[in-house]
């Protein structure tokens, strides 16, 4: 991005990314991250790249992408990974703004040139993650979502991620409530964790009665629509 802005932070200074899409188990939140860019520039926003309302899965930001300049910053970094074509910053700014751009398949592509050089980063993992989540590749989302979380014993995103694509994609809710158990385990303040802890406690209450889990979720999800996307 602009070489005159300052770069994203990571770890717990890092801001969240959020997509949200419609129906979903926890309104379908899913988290991703935004990484630290090449040196001396940005993203094109500081808060979230999501869709602020339910709808089909989107990289794109609340207000729109601004994708001229998008486009031409990547541009930029195009030109740069030619002439080192290890350079793991700029590949991983080129996913993300193809991220911003909702340009799901270049993002993952340059994701995994990014993770060729540097495999074990869990942001880069996770973002890779949401993107193969957006061409509907559920396998490979939750791969790289468990990759992440493997890598970092303390990654609350990654195991968020891995609770929404197993119950909301795959309709594996005991493997959901086991992720998002481990969840609470390293993030128990996390914005998200108090919502997290309630479905937790509805959904074992409605599965120890006997009802329809898929309904308790979507009234679940209609109730827990505030996603930590700032």
């Amino acid at each position: 991005m602009a070489a005159n802005q300052q770069p994203r932070k990571t770890g717990t200074d890092t801001q969240n990314k959020a997509i949200l899409v419609g129906g979903g188990f926890i309104a379908g939140l899913i988290v991703g991250v935004i990484i630290m860019n090449f040196t001396g520039s940005t993203g094109s926003t500081g808060g979230s790249r999501g869709s602020g309302a339910p709808a089909p899965i989107t990289g794109t930001q609340e207000q729109g992408p601004d994708r001229v300049k998008l486009s031409r910053d990547i541009a930029q970094l195009e030109d740069i990974v030619k002439k080192d074509p290890r350079n793991y910053q700029a590949l991983v700014q080129i996913g993300n703004d193809y991220f911003d751009l909702g340009e799901a398949q270049k993002s993952v592509d340059a994701y995994n040139k990014a993770l060729a050089i540097k495999g074990d980063d869990p942001n880069v993992l996770t973002d890779m993650g949401v993107m193969y989540r957006q061409l509907k590749d559920f396998p490979k989302a939750l791969a790289a979502f468990r990759k992440a979380a493997a890598a970092s014993p303390t990654h609350p995103q990654s195991r968020m991620n891995i609770g929404i694509v197993l119950m909301h994609d795959m309709n594996d809710k005991p493997g959901a409530i086991a992720a998002w158990e481990d969840y609470l385990r390293v993030a128990p303040n996390d914005p998200n964790a108090e919502n997290i802890r309630r479905s937790l406690d509805e959904l074992r209450g409605q599965a120890g009665g006997g009802t329809d889990l898929d309904k308790a979720a979507r009234e679940l999800g209609q109730q827990a629509n505030s996603p930590a996307a700032k």
